[in-house]
């Protein structure tokens, strides 16, 4: 934890991309944060941003080393999660980590062990869960506010084109740890899983553009996680991003779609504010942990389970292939 101080809590922002412009919001509203440094590989890129929020630009030695820097914030590419968030622990930093923090369980856990032994705190970016609506929801199932959870219904449904869906990776990995995480913090682990990917619809890229995940646990509970960026949902009630806990005496539920905005600048046709404000009640949660006023609502190791369980679907969707239902010749033999 940070000492006492009667000033913010300095960050370092790493990653100037989509991500890092929310970030870098999200610190410049939250009270008691203060953005002092934006690195990115693209120096110009950092500099343009910084220069929104009154920081500085920088390099990535150069703010991981800075002593005007309590905290960074790695906003950067998953496959330099890992050496970047290894320097700044190093450098004697408190360092919040986008998800997925990395591909392996096991690096996942190294890291958790790296961060513990150095006395300085590591957050996942799970930023759903900090979603009032989000917590609540979770809240409710652990109060047994419904009464006994038998079945957990999450989607999300938000078409990308090509173009977009090119700088990111497969739905699996890139969406589906946000269902993952969710309802790990929602049922607790699964017993067993089952999962897969659709076939791509894509003209030009291999990455797959839909998958799926039945968490099946011993009491006869059933989590049906489902994610896509061939089609939006149109329907009246839309799967958009949504939650819903079914129980036997009750039924509690979270959407996106609570509230949307026209949103000519952004990728998709219409505006989440609720998805945007997901990132400011994770800022303001990462100080609250630092000020020692809250603990965790994610770990390290809760990211390690859900790499766990995205590898084994990730193998499964690799190595095999549907039952097929036998046809009515089949049936008559």
């Amino acid at each position: 934890m940070l000492t006492a101080t009667n000033g913010p809590i300095r960050i370092g922002l790493i990653g100037a991309g989509a991500a890092g412009r929310l970030h870098a919001s999200a610190i410049a509203a939250v009270p008691g944060l203060a953005l002092v440094g934006v690195a990115d590989m693209r120096a110009e890129r950092a500099a343009d941003l910084a220069g929104r929020f009154d920081a500085r630009g920088a390099g990535i030695d150069e703010l991981l080393d800075a002593d005007d820097v309590d905290a960074v914030f790695i906003a950067a590419p998953t496959a330099v999660h890992l050496p970047i968030a290894r320097r700044a622990i190093g450098s004697g930093k408190h360092v919040f980590v986008e998800k997925p923090v990395a591909e392996h369980p096991d690096e996942i856990r190294a890291l958790e062990r790296v961060a513990r032994e150095a006395g300085v705190v590591i957050i996942p970016g799970h930023n759903y869960l900090h979603q009032p609506e989000c917590a609540r929801l979770v809240r409710h199932v652990h109060d047994g506010m419904i009464g006994r959870t038998r079945s957990l219904h999450i989607s999300y449904a938000i078409r990308h084109d090509e173009e977009l869906a090119g700088h990111y990776g497969g739905v699996l990995r890139e969406v589906m740890v946000h269902h993952a995480y969710i309802a790990l913090a929602t049922l607790g682990r699964p017993d067993r899983v089952h999962g897969g990917v659709s076939t791509t619809g894509w003209s030009r890229l291999d990455s797959d553009d839909q998958a799926w995940m039945v968490w099946e646990y011993d009491d006869g509970t059933l989590a049906m996680l489902y994610g896509t960026f061939a089609v939006d949902d149109l329907g009246p009630d839309p799967g958009t991003f949504s939650v819903k806990a079914l129980g036997t005496t009750g039924t509690t539920s979270y959407s996106w779609r609570s509230a949307t905005t026209i949103d000519p600048d952004g990728p998709f046709t219409f505006g989440m504010p609720l998805y945007v404000e997901t990132y400011e009640h994770q800022a303001r949660a990462f100080r609250d942990v630092l000020r020692g006023e809250a603990e965790p609502a994610s770990t390290l190791d809760d990211a390690a389970v859900v790499a766990e369980v995205i590898d084994a679907v990730s193998m499964n969707a690799t190595t095999t292939r549907g039952i097929r239902p036998p046809t009515d010749r089949e049936d008559q033999t």
